[in-house]
């Protein structure tokens, strides 16, 4: 089997198609994620984010926003990468903050 990426052909042995059709898709989920900032800096802990979208969003300490475990960058409590099929939770949380204190990418 040979791919073609860019003008560019690989030979792939049948063993491993399995492997790089893993990782393509792990790709194409990574390409597909919404980066999630929280300022706790600005945040006043009005608990908003969570309530509204607690996939995302938890309470830290001192009921300041911070990114669920889950979905959190490099152990980072405020930045986390989340799935686009929760865009629209991150979104309905970033919008309704008082403090303007989430961001997305």
């Amino acid at each position: 089997m040979k791919l073609y990426l860019n003008y560019y052909h690989i030979d792939v042995p049948s063993l491993k198609v399995k492997t790089y059709l893993l990782l393509l898709n792990f790709i194409v989920r990574l390409l597909n994620m919404v980066k999630v900032k929280v300022n706790q800096d600005t945040c006043i802990a009005c608990g908003v984010c969570y309530s509204l979208c607690p996939q995302v969003f938890e309470a830290g300490e001192g009921g300041k926003s911070q990114i669920v475990a889950q979905y959190r960058v490099s152990g980072s409590l405020t930045e986390g990468n989340v799935d686009e099929s929760l865009k629209d939770c991150v979104e309905s949380a970033k919008n309704s903050c008082p403090t303007f204190s989430i961001t997305t990418e």
